[in-house]
């Protein structure tokens, strides 16, 4: 087992705490976090379209939603979702799918199986916790921002999420990952160890985007060799041997 930075794990879970959404409240939460983020923050959606000042769609009916929490202020401070095969319609697009172009020659969905596809979608952090200049991480911006040594070792929300993303997939089986994103965010989450393949060219999708595609697999793999630090955070209360069982599939 690769030797963690326990100043990294130990801050992880000082400021940190991730949770599957799975009350309806806890859904209820997540799409309130969506609405301030997506409406308010970004204005990509209008608000006046989302009542109740929530953002869902029909893909949350089949999706995995998880809340990053805000250790000492107690509150909810960002959310991702992951877009799971519907079972209601086995095989139905992903939201990637219907708005990207991707490359067969790259990636042919075709013939991998729907059930260990998923989508990474609607992730977000709250502008007052987390910002970015130039594409380039922040640790996060709060009455509780470190200074000095402590600020280096400060875990950033957006890889908060990203590890609670990977876990999501360990859990729900998926081996086959896509996200619709920025060149500038795919450039982010490599520098923690999350690095996906461009699949398809740049699209228009509420700015320019492209799609992107991994493997729940060769990511751990990724990350244990490379990113000890962010592997034992993933690995915490997971099965290790996930990567063995999807090889072997």
């Amino acid at each position: 087992m690769p030797h963690a930075s326990k100043d990294m794990v130990s801050a992880f879970h000082q400021y940190f705490e991730l949770a599957e959404a799975v009350s309806d409240e806890d859904c209820r939460e997540a799409y309130r976090l969506r609405y301030q983020t997506y409406c308010i923050e970004e204005r990509y959606f209008d608000p006046k379209d989302h009542t109740g000042a929530e953002e869902y769609d029909e893909y949350d009916s089949h999706s995995a939603q998880l809340l990053l929490k805000h250790r000492p202020s107690g509150k909810n401070i960002g959310t991702v979702r992951l877009i799971l095969d519907d079972p209601g319609s086995p095989g139905r697009r992903l939201q990637v799918e219907e708005h990207l172009v991707i490359d067969k020659t790259k990636l042919d969905l075709d013939i991998l199986p729907r059930s260990q596809i998923a989508e990474i979608s609607r992730f977000s952090v709250l502008k007052a916790f987390s910002r970015r200049k130039h594409e380039r991480p922040l640790v996060a911006q709060s009455g509780d921002t470190c200074a000095g040594p402590e600020r280096r070792k400060f875990p950033d929300p957006a890889l908060a999420l990203i590890i609670g993303v990977i876990r999501l997939c360990m859990q729900k089986q998926v081996e086959h990952v896509l996200m619709c994103m920025t060149p500038g965010l795919s450039r982010l989450l490599k520098l923690y160890g999350f690095s996906m393949q461009a699949v398809g060219p740049l699209g228009e999708y509420y700015g320019r985007r492209r799609p992107y595609y991994t493997r729940t697999s060769e990511t751990l793999a990724h990350l244990c060799e490379q990113h000890p630090q962010v592997w034992q955070l993933v690995m915490e209360g997971q099965h290790a041997d996930f990567a063995e069982k999807q090889d072997g599939e």
